[in-house]
């Protein structure tokens, strides 16, 4: 992992490589991933900004908080 931000709840297998790229909470990269090398295969898969930082969303919780009584 070089030069990326990671979120909570995050899960990367063993052997990925990641560069310059922002993972979104409860992100699982699967293991011998790699992202940011290859500009082509991370824009077919996700989001890269004019810079070259790719963005990889996570999975939202089906539940809206702004309903639960505590």
């Amino acid at each position: 992992v070089e030069d990326s931000i990671i979120m909570d709840n995050c899960d990367i297998g063993r052997r990925s490589k990641l560069r310059r790229t922002i993972l979104d909470k409860n992100v699982k990269v699967q293991p011998d991933t790699t992202v940011g090398y290859d500009r082509a295969a991370d824009e077919a898969r996700y989001f890269v900004s004019e810079s070259g930082i790719v963005v990889i969303g996570g999975e939202r919780s089906p539940v809206d908080i702004s309903g639960l009584v505590v």
